[in-house]
């Protein structure tokens, strides 16, 4: 009998060490992450905070990213929206260390295990000009931000809202190329 209970002791020791020597190792790698980004990388180490950093300085998503994912306290349709919210912040991640885009899928779907090749690994963060909403696009979510405020009355509606694919910045309705960088619309 005392033997049964030394090798399930032994088991779970070994358990214990091997996990905190991996959780260990994932600070250490987002720390290095949050480095290559430009960020502190001592905000790893702060519970939430470190959500709101990866998603609005690493990702440099809108901050509606991150408060979508308390949305996993509401049964069903908040489990969807916090899921869609945690998918799209991985992406943004991955697309700023890489460009090809298996990667970037393949990061997304893996991403704990992409933070350790992407803050141990010879990729470079990239801080470019990127959509502020992930792989929806601007526009679309503006848009349907500007409905919700609205309250879903059409004598409100403005039209829907263009942005320039180069930069990002806002254009009217008509205009042919961007006040901000000149690039065609």
């Amino acid at each position: 009998m005392e033997s049964i209970a030394l090798v399930f002791a032994s088991f779970f020791l070994v358990f214990a060490l091997v996990g905190l020597a991996i959780g260990v190792a994932a600070i250490i790698a987002g720390y290095k992450l949050f480095e290559k980004a430009g960020v502190a990388g001592w905000k790893i180490l702060i519970p939430v905070y470190n959500a709101y950093v990866l998603t609005v300085e690493v990702a440099k998503l809108d901050v509606m990213w991150f408060i979508m994912l308390f949305a996993s306290i509401l049964p069903f349709f908040g489990w969807i929206v916090a899921m869609l919210a945690s998918i799209n912040i991985s992406y943004s991640v991955c697309r700023r260390f890489t460009k090809e885009k298996d990667m970037q899928i393949i990061g997304t779907i893996f991403f704990g295990i992409f933070v350790f090749i992407f803050g141990f690994g010879k990729y470079k963060y990239d801080n470019g000009n990127y959509s502020k909403h992930g792989f929806f696009s601007d526009s679309s979510v503006d848009n349907v931000k500007s409905t919700v405020a609205n309250g879903f009355s059409s004598s409100n509606n403005n039209g829907p809202v263009h942005f320039c694919k180069n930069c990002g910045n806002k254009v009217k309705e008509g205009e042919k190329f961007c006040a901000n960088c000149g690039s065609e619309i």
